[in-house]
């Protein structure tokens, strides 16, 4: 193999379960670090709000928060978001819950309706990069 890959460490918390996939739920590499898509599953697996945005994007938010402190962060680290919603008409309330976590400078952010997420009862899914100090 290449001598020159920069390594790169997966991140893992039992506040949140792995996925069921070839993926890792956050890899940091350098001082970057990089969440893969969060949800509203608790740390059983369970989706918790069916039905309720705003409910789903706290836990969506409280999951790439134990990620990005798994490594050695902050919430004030995450410098872009990226949300997915089944419905636009949720953007009100998942805007009013990102207030709660995210504070000014505010990260950079995408917010697409999609027609399905990986979860049937998801209706948000949020991913981030955070620049971690060390």
């Amino acid at each position: 193999g290449r001598e020159d890959v920069m390594p790169k460490t997966a991140i893992h918390t039992p506040e949140v379960p792995d996925f069921r996939a070839p993926t890792s739920l956050a890899i940091r590499s350098g001082n970057l670090l990089f969440i893969s898509g969060m949800a509203a599953h608790d740390r059983d697996g369970k989706t918790v709000g069916v039905g309720d945005a705003e409910a789903q994007t706290r836990q969506a938010l409280d999951n790439l928060k134990a990620l990005v402190e798994a490594a050695g962060g902050t919430l004030a680290d995450v410098v872009k978001l990226t949300v997915f919603v089944r419905n636009i008409a949720d953007r009100p309330k998942v805007n009013k819950v990102r207030a709660e976590y995210f504070r000014e400078p505010y990260p950079s952010a995408t917010l697409a309706e999609v027609t399905g997420l990986a979860g049937p009862d998801w209706l948000v899914e949020i991913e981030a990069i955070a620049v971690l100090a060390s």
